[in-house]
């Protein structure tokens, strides 16, 4: 059963069933049921309308693990406000893996799993790149500026003026 850890350090974990599936069809007009069609975007429009709508995503996580919310008397707006950031990408993996666990034939299940490793193969490399590229635009700044710190100071010798000066010439 597929878990997740919110930013308050609570434990969640996410089980589908048809009867949690038809409560968000229902609820939410979210059909799970959707990404076995033989529609090969299915799962692509599905996921997409899920970080389209972050509210939606929300709900929907709270309906998945609403009973375990009622149990700690905690109210829906009391779950929200434990998901942000890392905790609220963990918990939208660990529904994407709940759908692939839910459905009954084995190769639906492998082929949902095998999605969602190299999606998220695939975000943890883009982070690690676009890391590195912010470094790399860093350190281009950090080199301009040098360069036009000692322009500036060129110019400040060439007109005789000392730091001083700048600041009283009006």
């Amino acid at each position: 059963m597929p878990k997740f850890t919110d930013n308050e350090g609570r434990e969640w974990s996410i089980a589908l069933n048809l009867t949690l599936a038809g409560q968000l069809k229902t609820d939410l007009g979210l059909d799970v049921l959707e990404l076995v069609k033989q529609d090969e975007n299915a799962a692509q429009k599905f996921f997409a309308r899920l970080d389209d709508d972050l509210l939606l995503c929300g709900a929907t996580l709270y309906a998945c693990c609403a009973k375990q919310a009622e149990k700690r008397d905690l109210t829906p707006e009391q779950f929200g406000e434990g998901l942000g950031g890392d905790s609220h990408e963990a918990a939208v993996r660990a529904f994407q893996r709940a759908i692939a666990d839910f459905m009954r034939r084995p190769g639906v299940r492998r082929a949902l799993h095998k999605v969602i490793d190299t999606t998220e193969t695939y975000y943890e490399k883009a982070d690690e790149l676009t890391a590195q590229n912010l470094d790399l635009v860093e350190i281009e700044a950090q080199k301009q500026l040098a360069r036009l710190g000692d322009k500036f100071g060129a110019l400040r010798e060439q007109s005789g003026l000392t730091p001083e000066d700048s600041l009283t010439v009006s």
